[in-house]
């Protein structure tokens, strides 16, 4: 009787085991699948980001900085900006 008992216990081990071995498996591919897609959304993240607007970079005579500056000394550093289409970082220089 104990040795019909420990036979049996060794089937269901041996099943448990396969069971488990397929459960490791399965758990695998799920990742892997989940790791393609999380790539593959952040390459369409990327290619969907837009790209800063850059602009040729402009120089500006001694003559319209000096005005730039009186226009912004009479009523502001942000509306001489706006007035004159700057940044405003750009007339506090």
């Amino acid at each position: 009787m104990v040795a019909k008992i420990t036979k049996h216990r060794r089937v269901r081990q041996a099943a448990k085991y396969e069971q488990d071995k397929l459960a490791v498996k399965r758990r695998r591919v799920r990742l892997a699948a989940k790791y393609e897609q999380a790539k593959l959304t952040a390459k369409r993240r990327q290619s969907k980001r837009k790209k800063a607007f850059t602009s040729k970079r402009s120089s500006y005579s001694i003559e319209q900085k000096k005005q730039v500056v009186a226009y912004a000394k009479s009523n502001g550093r942000n509306e001489a900006a706006r007035h004159f289409l700057l940044n405003g970082s750009m007339i506090g220089r």
